[in-house]
C-alpha cells in the first residue's frame, strides 16, 4: 500500500512539474519569439520571385499585363502613293537616248518702224494771209479796196506810200513772187522777184502754182498779206 501511493504522489508530482513547465514555456514563447524574429529593416529579403506561367495569347489579343494601361499609339498617317507616268510606247529593250536641253534665248525683238500708212506730213505754218483786195494774173497784179481800183502789167509794181482808202491809209513795204509744184507742196520764193515799196506784176514760165505776197500796213499795223488767188501756169 505504502507503494501505490508513493507511485500515486509521484506521478502527482510529474504532472505538476509538467504542467507548470508548459505554462512557463507559453509564457516564455512570445519573448523568444520576438527575440528570434528580426526587424523589417534589418531582415534581408530572401523571397525568391515565382515564375509566373506564361498564359496562352490567342490571336488578336495584347500580352500586356490586363492591369497596366497600354500606351497610346499615335496612328501613321496615310501616304498618298503618287501615280508612275504611264511609260511611253516605246521599245523597252533600247534605252532613251539622253537629249540635252537647249537654253532658251530670248530673241531681240526688231523696233517696230512706226505706222506710215496714212501719215499726213504737218503743213508748216503758213506766215501769209491772203488779202481781199490783192489779186494777180499772168503779167499783172491788181489792188482794189472798195471804189478804189489799181492795176500794174508788164512788169509795172504799185506802190502804196501812204495811200488812203476810205479813211485808211496802206503802205507797201516789200514784196516778192513764191512758186510750188502742187498743193501738197510747200512754197519757195522766186529769185529776182523782191521788190521793196510796191507790188508787182509777173509772167511765169515753168508750170506750178504762183501766188504774191507782201510786207503791207494798213491803219499803222504792220502785217504780212498774199494775193487771194494762186495762178497756175500749166
Amino acid at each position: 500500500m505504502k507503494s501505490v501511493f508513493m507511485a500515486l504522489w509521484c506521478f502527482c508530482f510529474i504532472l505538476i512539474a509538467v504542467i507548470g513547465c508548459d505554462q512557463d514555456m507559453n509564457m516564455m514563447k512570445p519573448v523568444v519569439q520576438d527575440v528570434m524574429d528580426a526587424k523589417p529593416e534589418d531582415k534581408p529579403d530572401t523571397t525568391v520571385p515565382v515564375a509566373q506561367p506564361v498564359a496562352e495569347v490567342k490571336n488578336g489579343e495584347s500580352m500586356m499585363d490586363p492591369t497596366v494601361p497600354e500606351p497610346d499609339v499615335e496612328e501613321p498617317l496615310m501616304v498618298v502613293e503618287e501615280t508612275p507616268a504611264e511609260p511611253t510606247d516605246m521599245d523597252p529593250v533600247v534605252p532613251e537616248p539622253d537629249v540635252e536641253e537647249q537654253p532658251m534665248v530670248a530673241e531681240e525683238m526688231p523696233a517696230e518702224p512706226p505706222d506710215m500708212v496714212g501719215e499726213v506730213p504737218e503743213e508748216p505754218i503758213d506766215p501769209y494771209t491772203p488779202h481781199q483786195g490783192l489779186t494777180v494774173f499772168p503779167n499783172a497784179v491788181v489792188f482794189a479796196v472798195g471804189a478804189i481800183h489799181l492795176q500794174a502789167s508788164g512788169g509795172g509794181c504799185i506802190n502804196l506810200g501812204g495811200a488812203t482808202f476810205n479813211g485808211v491809209t496802206f503802205h507797201t513795204h516789200f514784196s516778192k513772187w513764191q512758186r510750188r509744184e502742187d498743193s501738197t507742196s510747200s512754197w519757195i520764193d522766186v529769185p529776182g522777184t523782191e521788190k521793196d515799196g510796191g507790188l508787182c506784176a509777173y509772167s511765169p514760165t515753168d508750170p506750178g502754182q504762183y501766188r504774191l505776197v507782201g510786207e503791207i500796213s494798213i491803219g499803222g499795223v504792220w502785217g504780212q498779206y498774199a494775193s487771194q488767188n494762186v495762178l497756175t501756169v500749166e
